[in-house]
Parts: structure tokens; sequence; C-alpha cells
């Protein structure tokens, strides 16, 4: 088994305290499922749930996920067996 990371952008604030755009993400998760039809899309919690109405909308198979300790070190556990 392998892990393929084809594709990496991030989104970092003008100054400290200025938020991100979502809708900009949004726009730009939106034209990347439509050119690759993602299986899955997964969000964390907070501040989520107009983006997942949106992405929903868009045909996007979204769920949200708890990114708490656990579920990070359950990550950590998955990639390090790859």
């Amino acid at each position: 088994k392998r892990v393929v990371i084809d594709h990496i952008h991030f989104w970092n604030p003008m100054s400290k305290n200025q938020p991100i755009d979502t809708r900009e993400v949004e726009d730009y998760v939106i034209d990347l499922h439509k050119r690759f039809r993602f299986k899955q899309v997964s969000v964390d919690q907070w501040n989520s749930q107009s983006s997942i109405v949106r992405l929903k909308t868009a045909g996007i198979n979204i769920i949200e996920k708890h990114f708490n300790k656990q579920y990070k070190e359950d990550i950590s556990k998955r990639f390090s067996k790859l």
C-alpha cells in the first residue's frame, strides 16, 4: 500500500487576524471536484456548517469530523502502517 499526495493548496492570511475567505475555499474545492470527482471530503467541526451545506449542494460527499486528540492519533497510526 502507498499514499500519493496529488495536490496541496493552502491559504495564508495577509495579516495575523485576517480571516480566510471561506467562499474562495469552497469555490476552489467545487472546481477541483468538477475535475476529479472526489469520493469524499472531510471537514473539521469548527464553523463548517455553511460550507457543508454548500459543498453538499454542489454534489460533494462531505462529512464532518471531530479532529480531537484521539482522531489525530488514529490518523497517525494509519499513515504509519502505510
